[in-house]
């Protein structure tokens, strides 16, 4: 079985929400995929610095959180919500 990384498996939770994700929604579904260990003491903590990482990640609003190679396919109202900030 492949070790997926923790930004891997943060990757894989906004795919399953369709390319955007609250961080609550993220700090349960990123931790139940099966291939990631999470050895930290404060996992909430290591999604929100992994979010930050623009190569992979961009901000839609305070604690919304899009994938960068899904965001041409996002929906219509997320991304009128984006450009208006």
């Amino acid at each position: 079985m492949t070790k997926l990384t923790q930004t891997q498996a943060v990757i894989e939770a906004m795919k399953q929400k369709g390319g955007y994700a609250t961080f609550k929604e993220l700090y349960v579904d990123a931790r139940q995929v099966e291939e990631v260990e999470w050895k930290t003491k404060t996992p909430d903590a290591t999604i929100r610095r992994i979010v930050q990482n623009e190569k992979y990640f961009f901000k839609i609003r305070a604690g919304l959180w899009g994938l960068n190679e899904m965001k041409d396919s996002l929906p219509l109202e997320v991304i009128e919500n984006n450009e208006s900030n």
